[in-house]
């Protein structure tokens, strides 16, 4: 298993170029235009990724009950469940919930601006759907909270100069997220996560553990780089002054994506 978790953590490391990621370091951009032009791409996921964890990865609690790890695997779904409610705080605290036509919504919920949002939550939950060994469910969810870590550990800090500006303290983006991104399983009482990483997987798991957890990290680096182009449009189109206006306000007539 050490293989594994070395290889998610190499890919992670390797996001600091990400222009994303770049883009967020830059603080000759404000820090709200920095935290605000890409928030509403976000929402598709963050409510996607509830159902993701709440649905699809969590066990059932008599097969769970039986098996330490899957076990495992449900306690960090109860906590990883809910994160969608601190995005809503800060969509409030940002300035962005704001009062459209639902079908407009519809249209940015499904359109071009989230498209590989979309896609990476589906591949997820097909993953997850197809391969219901805790071993390799658990390659899924480490890949995901390793990058997690990554990002929110670069967000609290464009957050931090967020709050010294406005007085404004986030919570999505925030530490209050950032304490729950820890880069390992959430909601843990005992050593079963140590003790996983320890074991020795046979060629043929290993393989796919591999397989999966470079799909899964090359999924988030698509994530990504929407949330950068996402921005960088928005600057186009002249909101970068005022990301709070949203998108969705400024572009009243989204189009459908034509993957859609």
């Amino acid at each position: 298993m050490k293989t594994v978790i070395e290889l998610i953590k190499k890919k992670a490391n390797n996001q600091v170029n990400n222009p994303f990621i770049q883009w967020l370091k830059d603080e000759s951009v404000p820090a709200k235009e920095r935290l605000s032009s890409w928030y509403y791409t976000c929402g598709r996921f963050a409510f996607d990724f509830a159902d993701f964890q709440n649905t699809i990865v969590r066990y059932p609690e008599a097969e769970a009950s039986q098996d330490r790890l899957k076990q495992a695997i449900n306690n960090h779904t109860y906590e990883d469940g809910k994160h969608w409610k601190l995005y809503l705080v800060d969509l409030k605290k940002l300035g962005l919930d704001q009062q459209i036509l639902f079908s407009d919504a519809l249209k940015f919920l499904w359109g071009k601006d989230t498209y590989y949002q979309r896609y990476a939550a589906y591949r997820f939950c097909q993953l997850a759907s197809e391969n219901k060994d805790p071993i390799l469910r658990y390659c899924i969810i480490q890949s995901i909270e390793t990058f997690g870590h990554f990002l929110f550990g670069i967000l609290v800090k464009v957050s931090a100069q967020f709050q010294e500006e406005t007085g404004i303290e986030l919570q999505y983006l925030g530490l209050t997220h950032l304490n729950k991104e820890t880069g390992t399983l959430a909601n843990q009482q005992d050593n079963t996560e140590k003790e996983l990483w320890k074991i020795a997987l046979d060629d043929e798991t290993r393989e796919k553990a591999l397989s999966i957890s470079s799909e899964v990290c090359e999924l988030i680096e698509m994530r990504w780089q929407e949330f950068y182009q996402v921005s960088q449009n928005q600057r186009q189109v002249g909101t970068s002054g005022d990301p709070c206006k949203g998108f969705m306000l400024s572009n009243p007539t989204l189009e459908m994506n034509n993957h859609t």
